[in-house]
């Protein structure tokens, strides 16, 4: 099984053009960042799932905020 990721690639435009869509000052910065948050979980839980469905051992994932801190 292969899950194909939403928030990046080219299944992702529609939802970049709309966050892309935001004025700075009404929040588009913050819905940027958080875009970008979500790409990146997205990506480690896709990652875990292509692993865990592999049969290989997967490691511990941190999604704590103070990751890399």
């Amino acid at each position: 099984m292969k899950l194909k990721p939403q928030y990046s690639g080219k299944q992702s435009e529609k939802f970049w053009k709309t966050v892309n869509s935001i004025p700075l000052n009404e929040g588009g910065e913050a819905a940027y960042m958080l875009g970008c948050a979500l790409q990146d979980l997205e990506t480690r839980v896709l990652t875990y799932i292509a692993a865990f469905v592999q049969g290989r051992r997967v490691r511990r994932v941190s999604v704590s905020a103070r990751e890399g801190r």
